[in-house]
């Protein structure tokens, strides 16, 4: 979530133990059935792409393909950020909001 060079708290490693087991994510069953990957090209306006380049729960390339199957798609990639970039680089978050309206 916050990129290779975050030291987490000893409190974070164990809670994120914790849940390893019992996880709301591990009792999505259905998820590939909602998938829109295959109607992405049907989306024409133009659209902006932000991605921390540490991105570690859905990677850089992902957000490659993403831009490659949206016709309209701008990819901002953004150095020192990983899955929150809002958050973790909030002022270069909004250049990239800002450089493509």
């Amino acid at each position: 979530m916050h990129g290779p060079a975050y030291q987490a708290p000893e409190w974070v490693i164990e809670a994120l133990l914790q849940r390893a087991t019992d996880s709301p994510m591990l009792r999505l069953t259905e998820l590939f059935e909602h998938s829109v990957e295959s109607r992405l090209g049907e989306i024409d306006v133009p659209t902006t792409l932000i991605w921390g380049a540490d991105d570690g729960v859905v990677p850089l390339d992902y957000g490659e393909a993403l831009q490659r199957a949206l016709p309209n798609a701008t990819l901002c990639v953004i150095e020192g950020a990983a899955h929150i970039p809002h958050m973790q680089q909030p002022e270069r978050f909004l250049q990239c909001l800002s450089s493509t309206s």
